[in-house]
C-alpha cells in the first residue's frame, strides 16, 4: 500500500487546446515529495508513495494524465574496502510512476514507487525527497 505525502515546493501551469472532442486544458504540476526510504545492508527495501495535486476535475472531464519523478534527495553511509573494487555499496532506482484519476477527490493522484539498497554490512542507503512533474489532459 502506498503512504500518502504531501506534495510541497508546487507550481502550476495551465493553457487551453483543441482536442478532437473540443476544448481541453492542460495542466502541468511540478514538485517535491518527501520520501523517507532507507536500508542499512540488508539489501533492497521497496517503498510506494502517493500524492493529490491539480487539478481537481469534476466527472467526465478527465482524459489522461502522465507522470515523471526524480531522485532529489539521497543518502549513503559507508566504507568502500579498497581491496574490493567491485564491490556495489548502494544503488538507487525509480521502479514506477504513474497518474491517474483519484475518483473520491477528483484530483490527480501520482504514485512512485522507489527502491533503495546497501548490499553489505555497514552501510546504509536512503531517500529522502523526490521531484515530480504530472501533465494532465481535461476537457472543458
Amino acid at each position: 500500500m502506498a503512504q500518502l505525502v504531501q506534495a510541497t515546493n508546487i507550481q502550476k501551469m495551465e493553457f487551453d487546446v483543441t482536442t478532437t472532442e473540443g476544448p481541453g486544458r492542460v495542466t502541468i504540476v511540478t514538485g517535491t515529495l518527501p520520501a523517507s526510504v532507507s536500508t542499512q545492508g540488508t539489501g533492497p527495501q521497496t517503498v510506494s508513495f502517493k500524492a493529490i495535486v491539480d487539478p481537481v476535475l469534476a466527472p467526465g472531464q478527465f482524459r489522461k494524465a502522465t507522470a515523471t519523478a526524480s531522485l532529489t534527495g539521497t543518502g549513503f553511509v559507508g566504507h568502500v574496502d579498497p581491496n574490493m573494487p567491485n564491490q556495489v555499496a548502494a544503488q538507487w532506482s525509480i521502479d514506477e510512476v504513474e497518474a491517474t484519476l483519484d475518483d473520491e477527490t477528483g484530483g490527480i493522484e501520482v504514485r512512485i514507487e522507489v527502491t533503495v539498497s546497501a548490499n553489505a554490512q555497514g552501510f546504509s542507503a536512503s531517500v529522502q525527497a523526490l521531484g515530480i512533474q504530472v501533465t494532465t489532459l481535461a476537457r472543458v
